[in-house]
């Protein structure tokens, strides 16, 4: 100020005015919490009816001392890096003595909400400044309609007849128990064997009549180099499908099943057989 330099204050957010420097909280502030049209106009024409500084003076002014302002230590304090619990006691205890006053009472307020948000609060103190908040906020009294003067106010009618004797109450409903159905599993169907012409009932059923032909031309396959054992291969498979065909009607599927298998291994070893005697002749051959 001593430089003649002109100063704006802009309001930015909500600020404790009254702990603000003389200089500042006695000018005229714009208003620029809310960016509306209105607020931006009204803050470049604050700028540009700003009187021209004038040229700083020769020689300079020593600088000024750094305001002191009683609630400039309690600032100080509630952005401290770190406070104890009695520490936090003794600052709510006078900042609470602050709140009656009405110069210092908002900034109060707004030093007590900025303790509130430490992280190292104390849980009581916190609740003290939680409910000494609650008790600052102004609260609405109920809504009384106006009593017109005409209209007298209604006593309550005491009515001195007996009330109707309730009807006797039936016994709640209970649903009949649901009956669970009775799982009773289907009989399988066994596939009906119709027995042979001449065939008692229960008798075993009898060997199929190439089974016995098909395991002898599978070991015959091991002597024969594997010729007899395609044709025990090619026989057992029909007839294991006439077995399959009719279920209980013919027997013997295992001797079946072992002849087919020899008679593969055998065409198996039968053309292994064949194929080193080729590889041996044409390795004679090639030495002569």
């Amino acid at each position: 100020m001593e430089v003649g330099r002109p100063l704006l204050p802009v309001l930015i957010r909500d600020v404790a005015i009254n702990s603000a420097p003389p200089a500042i909280a006695n000018t005229q502030i714009v208003d620029y919490r809310q960016r509306t049209v209105d607020a931006g106009i009204a803050l470049i024409s604050a700028v540009a009816s700003r009187p021209q500084a004038p040229p700083p003076p020769e020689p300079l002014p020593d600088p000024p001392a750094p305001p002191i302002s009683y609630m400039q230590e309690y600032r100080d304090l509630v952005d401290a890096p770190f406070l104890t619990y009695q520490q936090q006691n003794h600052l709510l205890v006078d900042l609470r003595g602050y709140v009656s006053e009405d110069g210092d009472r908002e900034t109060a307020l707004d030093l007590m909400r900025a303790l509130r948000r430490r992280r190292d609060i104390a849980e009581s103190i916190g609740r003290d400044i939680d409910q000494l908040l609650a008790a600052q906020s102004p609260q609405q009294e109920p809504f009384q309609p106006p009593r017109s003067a005409q209209t007298p106010p209604q006593q309550p009618q005491v009515s001195w007849q007996q009330p109707p004797p309730s009807p006797p109450q039936s016994p709640p409903f209970q649903p009949p128990p649901q009956q669970q159905p009775v799982y009773q599993p289907s009989p399988q169907q066994q596939p009906v064997y119709q027995p042979l012409h001449g065939q008692a009932v229960g008798q075993p059923a009898p060997v199929h009549p190439k089974a016995t032909t098909v395991l002898i031309l599978g070991i015959l396959g091991f002597l024969t180099c594997g010729i007899t054992g395609i044709v025990a291969a090619i026989m057992g498979g029909r007839t294991l499908r006439e077995i399959d065909a009719q279920p209980g009607r013919y027997s013997g599927r295992t001797q079946v099943n072992l002849g087919r298998i020899m008679g593969w291994i055998t065409v198996g070893l039968g053309a292994l057989y064949l194929f080193l005697a080729f590889i041996g002749f044409f390795q004679g051959a090639s030495y002569y």
